[in-house]
This record gives structure tokens, C-alpha cells and sequence, in this order.
């Protein structure tokens, strides 16, 4: 019997001139339900490579799968593990990311899912100097940027401040007064801040003119 379900027939004999008759009643039990409990259904994931463990009911030999390559058992084919378990390797990127995890009954009757979600490495940004003091002339400065995760760059002032892979060029001040701008650094939600200031031109102190000569006859008048 397949079936779940009990069923029952009756098994008649009668003699040739049907004069007698008697049966047979005949009752066959329901096949066992089957049970496949899998706990919990749903892991929420650090970034670290770590082994997530699960708890199974049942009465039947199942097979486990994962829909994820960062996502693995070495139990492969058919079994009926207790607690089976999966090893889950690092999330190097800054992006979270699931997969689930498909326990299947021998004979396919009966399926059940197990979501995972494993979060992203946290962002970093590290950019060095934190300032610039340039002279009237400009110059060209180096910087580095150190992050786990794509960035840009943003100048104050393209009209002094440009910006050549990872060489701030500040072009030549010609006003005698100071300035200052900036070189930002943007990576997600996190902010660097490279701060420029730049000396103005040095004014010209004019020649006073004549010679030592010049005053030698009045010499007591000054």
C-alpha cells in the first residue's frame, strides 16, 4: 500500500453448487507518513568563514544540496543525518549574499529550503596625507588610498587642483594672497578629506635706486 491511508477488501469463496458461501475480510494499513522537519529555516551570517548546523527529523533517507559554491557539505548522496552540517567560507566582498540550502526525501515527495544570508565585509577607507602645504610655485603630491571597496575623487577647484592617478598637481598661485581647496575621497558611505593650502605669490619689494655717492656731500643733512 502507497498510500497513507489504510484500505480493506473481502475475500469470498463459494462452493460449486453456491450453496455455501464464506469470506475473508482482509484490512491493510496506510504506508507510515513520511516526516522531514528541518530547523531553523533561515541563518542570518557574520562575514567570517564559519560551519552552520542543522536539525533534522525524519523517518526516510534524504539528500542535501546548496545552491551557492560558497556554500558546501561533504555529505553528498543519500542519508539520514541528525545534524547534518555545511561550511560557509569568508564574504571577502562589501556586498552581502544568500543561498539556500534544499533537503529533499529519498523519494522526492518531500522538500524543504533553508535560506542563508551572509553579510559583507565592512567598508574601509584610508588616505594619506591628510593635508598638503604647497608653496606659490605648486608642485606635484603624492597620495595613496587603501579600501576594500571601489572609490572616487573629487577636487575644490579643477583650476589649481588636478588630480593624475595618484598625484595631486597643484598648478602655480600668481594672486599674492593665500588659498586653500581640497582632494575628496568617496568610498560608499565613508568620507577622506585631503586638505590643500598654498602660499600666495611673494610681492616684489621695488629698488630704491642712486648710491652710496649720491649722499656723500650732504652727509651732515642726513
Amino acid at each position: 500500500n502507497e498510500s497513507t491511508t489504510s484500505r480493506e477488501a473481502t475475500i469470498t469463496v463459494t462452493s460449486e453448487d453456491g450453496s455455501l458461501i464464506r469470506t475473508v475480510r482482509v484490512v491493510q494499513e496506510g504506508k507510515e507518513e513520511l516526516i522531514l522537519n528541518v530547523s531553523p529555516s533561515s541563518f542570518s551570517l557574520t562575514n567570517d568563514s564559519q560551519t552552520l548546523t542543522l536539525s533534522v527529523e525524519t523517518n526516510t533517507r534524504y539528500r542535501l544540496s546548496s545552491s551557492a559554491f560558497w556554500l558546501s557539505s561533504n555529505m553528498t548522496g543519500v542519508g539520514e543525518w541528525k545534524n547534518p552540517t555545511f561550511t560557509v567560507s569568508a564574504n571577502e566582498s562589501t556586498t552581502s549574499r544568500e543561498a539556500t540550502i534544499t533537503v529533499t526525501s529519498e523519494d522526492g515527495s518531500l522538500v524543504r529550503t533553508v535560506r542563508v544570508v551572509q553579510e559583507g565585509e565592512a567598508v574601509y577607507l584610508e588616505v594619506s596625507p591628510s593635508s598638503i602645504s604647497a608653496a606659490s610655485e605648486g608642485g606635484r603630491f603624492a597620495f595613496t588610498v587603501n579600501s576594500n571597496t571601489q572609490y572616487t575623487l573629487t577636487s575644490s577647484d579643477t583650476g589649481w587642483i588636478n588630480i593624475e592617478e595618484n598625484i595631486i598637481v597643484v598648478a602655480a598661485n600668481t594672486s599674492t594672497s593665500q588659498r586653500k581647496g581640497s582632494v575628496t575621497v568617496r568610498a560608499e558611505e565613508l568620507v577622506r578629506v585631503i586638505e590643500i593650502t598654498q602660499d600666495g605669490k611673494k610681492e616684489e619689494t621695488p629698488s630704491a635706486g642712486g648710491s652710496t655717492e649720491d649722499f656723500t656731500e650732504n652727509e651732515e643733512d642726513w
